[in-house]
C-alpha cells in the first residue's frame, strides 16, 4: 500500500518531469525559430531606432535615435523620445558599426531568447503557489508554445526583454515582496522601473500598486517604510532617465510619443475612414495628421469634431473595440499573423511541431481571452478567492489588476495587438483561473442538486 508521503513524492517527481519536458519543449522551439527564421531587412522601423541609439551610446556617448556617420557635419543631437532600456540592452553587445555588426546583433537575439527561455520557468513558479502545481504546468505549456512570445526573439524589438522584465518583477514581488522586507521590496521598484524605462506604458502601474502595498502590510508603523522603500527603489532607477532629460534637452520627457500614440489609436478599427487599406497605419492616410499631433489641444479638439460626426463608432472603438484589437491574434501593421516584420523562412512554413503548435495556440485565442478577462473580474470575487491564502489572493489580485491597467491603457492609446506580446503569460494565468473558479463553481452546483 503506497503511503500519503510516497504519493506526495510521485506526486512532486510527476511535476518536476512534467515542468522539464515543458522546459526542454519551449527551449526548442525558440532556438529552433531563432536559427531557422530569416527576417526581410531585420533592421528596419523601431528596431533601427534601437540600434542607433545604442551605436550612438557606444561610439558618441549621447542617446539620440539619429545615427552619426562620417558624412555628417555635426554629431548626433541627444534627444529623448524613446526610454532608454532596450537600447542599452542592445549596447551591451554592439560597440560600433564593423563588418561583425550582425554578428553581435544576433547575440542580442541570442540572449534575449535565453530570456524568453526563463519566462517560460518564471510564469510557472509565480501561478504554482495561486493556483496549484498542475494549472501552473498548463499556463507555462501556453507560454511555451506561443507563437508571439518565440517569434518575438527573432526581432530587434523591446517585446523580449519586457516580458522577461515584468514577469521578473511580478516573481519578486510575490516571493520577495509579500515578506516586506524593506531591501526586497525596494529591489521590487527597481525592476519595476526597469520595465517601465523598456516599455513606457508601465511607468503608471506604480500609482496603482501602491495602495495595493498598504492594502497588505498588517503592521500600521510599516505601511509607511515598505511604501517608501518600494518608491524609493522605483526612483532611483526611474530618476536617472529624468534628471538626465532635464540636464539635456530641459524637460521630464518628450511628449512627441504620447501624442502620437494617442493618434495612432484614434481611428476606429484602425483604419482612416474605414478603408481597408488603411488598416494599422490609419495615420499615413490621414491628410491632417501633421495638425493634429501638433499639440495635445490639436489632438483633443479634433477628436471631438470626429466623435461628433460619427458618435456611435467613437463610442464603440473606445468602449470595446480597442480592447478587442490589442488582445488580437493578427500583428497590424506588421506582417501578419504572429509575425512582426516580414519572414522569407521560418519553422512555421514546414515544421510539423511549429504548425501544430500553431494550431493549438490560434485555436484557442479568442477563448483565452475572453477566459482571461472573467478571470481578471473573478479575482476580485470573493467566492472566486476562496481557498487561497492571503498572499496568494493579493497576488491575484495584483496581476489581475496589471491586466486591467493594461487594457485601460491602450483604450487611450494605440492598441497595436503587437503590444499584448508580453502580457501574454499573465492572459494564460488569468484564463486558467478562470477556468478553476467556474469548474469548481460546476461541480458545487452539481452536488447541491444531488441534494435536492
Amino acid at each position: 500500500m503506497i503511503t500519503i508521503q510516497e504519493k506526495k513524492n510521485i506526486q512532486n517527481y510527476l511535476t518536476i518531469g512534467t515542468l522539464v519536458f515543458i522546459l526542454i519543449l519551449s527551449v526548442f522551439l525558440r532556438f529552433s525559430a531563432l536559427s531557422g527564421t530569416t527576417v526581410d531587412t531585420p533592421i528596419r522601423a523601431d528596431a533601427a531606432k534601437y540600434l542607433s541609439y545604442a551605436l550612438n551610446l557606444n561610439t558618441h556617448h549621447t542617446y539620440s535615435g539619429r545615427y552619426y556617420t562620417s558624412k555628417d557635419s555635426e554629431p548626433p543631437k541627444p534627444d529623448a523620445v524613446i526610454t532608454p532600456g532596450y537600447p542599452l540592452f542592445i549596447s551591451l553587445f554592439i560597440d560600433e558599426v564593423s563588418s561583425t555588426t550582425m554578428k553581435h546583433i544576433n547575440t542580442v537575439l541570442l540572449m534575449q531568447t535565453l530570456l524568453s527561455c526563463l519566462t517560460v520557468l518564471l510564469t510557472y513558479f509565480i501561478f504554482s503557489s495561486i493556483i496549484g502545481r498542475w494549472p501552473s504546468l498548463v499556463v507555462s505549456f501556453l507560454t511555451g508554445i506561443s507563437p508571439h512570445l518565440i517569434n518575438a526573439n527573432v526581432y530587434l524589438l523591446t517585446e523580449s526583454l519586457f516580458c522577461f522584465l515584468l514577469i521578473s518583477f511580478l516573481f519578486a514581488l510575490f516571493k520577495l515582496g509579500t515578506r516586506f522586507s524593506l531591501a526586497s521590496i525596494f529591489f521590487c521598484g527597481a525592476l519595476l522601473a526597469a520595465a517601465s524605462l523598456t516599455r513606457s506604458w508601465a511607468q503608471y502601474f506604480i500609482i496603482f500598486l501602491i495602495p495595493m502595498i498598504y492594502w497588505a502590510s498588517n503592521a500600521i508603523f510599516a505601511k509607511k517604510y515598505l511604501i517608501t522603500s518600494f518608491i524609493g527603489g522605483y526612483i532611483m532607477v526611474f530618476s536617472i532617465w529624468v534628471i538626465r532629460n532635464y540636464i539635456v534637452i530641459g524637460s521630464s520627457g518628450d511628449s512627441s510619443l504620447m501624442l502620437a500614440t494617442l493618434h495612432h489609436g484614434m481611428y476606429p478599427g484602425m483604419m482612416y475612414n474605414f478603408m481597408p487599406e488603411s488598416l494599422g497605419v490609419p495615420y499615413r492616410f490621414d491628410p491632417d495628421s501633421s495638425k493634429i499631433v501638433s499639440s495635445l489641444s490639436a489632438f483633443l479638439n479634433e477628436l471631438l469634431i470626429r466623435v461628433k460626426a460619427d458618435p456611435w463608432s467613437y463610442i464603440q472603438w473606445y468602449s470595446v473595440g480597442k480592447a478587442n484589437m490589442v488582445l488580437s491574434w493578427n500583428i497590424v501593421a506588421g506582417y501578419g499573423d504572429s509575425f512582426i516584420y516580414p519572414i522569407l523562412k521560418t519553422p512555421y512554413q514546414n515544421d510539423p511541431v511549429f504548425t501544430q503548435s500553431h494550431l493549438i495556440m490560434r485555436t484557442l485565442h479568442n477563448p483565452l481571452n475572453i477566459l482571461a478577462v472573467l478571470g481578471a473580474v473573478m479575482a476580485w470575487w470573493p467566492a472566486g478567492v476562496k481557498g487561497l491564502s492571503i498572499e496568494a489572493s493579493w497576488m491575484l489580485r495584483v496581476i489581475s489588476l496589471l491586466f486591467i491597467y493594461f487594457l485601460l491603457i491602450h483604450t487611450i492609446a494605440a492598441p497595436f495587438p503587437r503590444y499584448s506580446i508580453p502580457i501574454r503569460p499573465i492572459t494564460y494565468g488569468l484564463a486558467i483561473f478562470s477556468l478553476i473558479v467556474g469548474f469548481d463553481m460546476a461541480r458545487q452546483f452539481i452536488s447541491s442538486r444531488k441534494l435536492i
